[in-house]
């Protein structure tokens, strides 16, 4: 985004690759695929639309899970009709 290149960059690489690994499996799942295709990037807005976190943003562990959760919450309202259901009862199976 703009102003990328004035934000400080995290420089411990095996942080960032664990991060980027987080963000894969996002983005592999199917609530993901969905919003993709139905907001192009140009369409997406802050605050409105789920906003991926930076892997290389400089913070703690904490405010980086806390990004991560909020991310695939608003991830998940894209997921297909019933797919809260089916995973509710796939859980609930021994």
């Amino acid at each position: 985004g703009p102003g990328r290149g004035l934000r400080p960059r995290e420089q411990d690489a095996h942080r960032v690759a664990q991060r980027r690994k987080q963000l894969e499996l996002g983005k592999r799942t199917e609530g993901y695929g969905r919003y993709a295709r139905s907001v192009p990037r140009a369409r997406r807005r802050q605050g409105r639309d789920p906003q991926t976190p930076d892997p290389e943003q400089v913070c703690s562990k904490r405010s980086w899970d806390g990004q991560l959760r909020k991310w695939r919450r608003e991830l998940h309202q894209w997921d297909p009709p019933g797919a809260a259901a089916a995973a509710a009862a796939g859980a609930a199976r021994p």
